[in-house]
Order: C-alpha cells, then structure tokens, then sequence
C-alpha cells in the first residue's frame, strides 16, 4: 500500500519489483497484490475514536481499509505480512471482526 500511494524507495536499479506511482486504494486490484511481501495498514481513528461518532464500517473514510480486506479475502496471491496499527476503538469494531474473519479464513 506504501508503494501504491508513495512509490518506490530508492533508485530503480536496486528496485526490481513493479511499483505504483499514484491512484487511490480503491482503485487496487488482485493483480497488484503480486510479489507484495507485506501490507501496512492503519484504520482511519475517526470512524473509530472513543471521542468521535464510532460510525465504524458505516463511515466513508473506511471504504479504502474495506477495500483492503476484500483484497486479501480473495486474491490468489498474498503477502507474507499482514501488519495493521491498533487505533482505539478499532479493536471492538465491527471493521475489526471483518479483518480477524479475513485473516483467519486465509489462514494467517
């Protein structure tokens, strides 16, 4: 997901795999997914905080996070690494059962 918002790091000689250079994570597919050895996620705090609305999965801004899960539910090629940071509130949200069902459905 780095790589799909920010690009490569380092020069192109010493980085062999395809990069994506721009787009919204929506927009990624299956076929993105390949040779990726890890995805870093971390759950927008709004839909979540303890201080805000707690609209979890009902809130837009976790459509991208939603679209990740997807992803990993049904591509034929995953990553080694599955790495989310722990937001307050995500660890009791429904968001939080879809990502757990994902990663135990895909045997993580």
């Amino acid at each position: 997901v780095y790589r799909f918002s920010y690009g490569g790091i380092g020069d192109k000689a010493r980085n062999k795999k395809k990069l994506i250079r721009s787009g919204k994570i929506q927009a990624l597919r299956e076929t993105d997914l390949l040779d990726v050895d890890a995805i870093l996620m971390s759950p927008p705090c709004q839909p979540f905080s303890r201080n805000g609305h707690q609209r979890g999965v009902q809130d837009p801004r976790t459509v991208p996070l939603l679209h990740i899960f997807d992803l990993l539910a049904t591509s034929t090629s995953l990553p080694d690494y599955v790495l989310v940071e722990n937001v307050k509130g995500f660890e009791v949200s429904e968001a939080c059962i879809q990502l757990k069902n994902v990663l135990r459905d895909r045997s993580y």
